[in-house]
């Protein structure tokens, strides 16, 4: 994914916010991150920010799409 974004040059600034982007944690750990989107910002605190930003996203979908709301007749 994340080479995907390095070779298309106008969707590299959003890679940052990608998911599947953090999922190496000794890379978040040890600041590799910072090398790999050549953004000195993607720190730690980035990747919670992130983590948590997807967790509202993910919840707030799946609270809409799976709610039912039943009518009584």
């Amino acid at each position: 994914m994340t080479i995907l974004f390095n070779l298309v040059g106008f969707l590299k600034k959003f890679a940052i916010y990608v998911l599947p982007c953090y999922t190496d944690t000794t890379a978040i750990l040890k600041g590799e991150t910072a090398v790999m989107f050549n953004n000195p910002n993607s720190t730690f605190g980035t990747s919670m920010l992130v983590f948590l930003g997807w967790t509202v996203v993910c919840y707030l979908i799946s609270h809409f799409v799976f709610t039912k709301k039943d009518i009584l007749i």
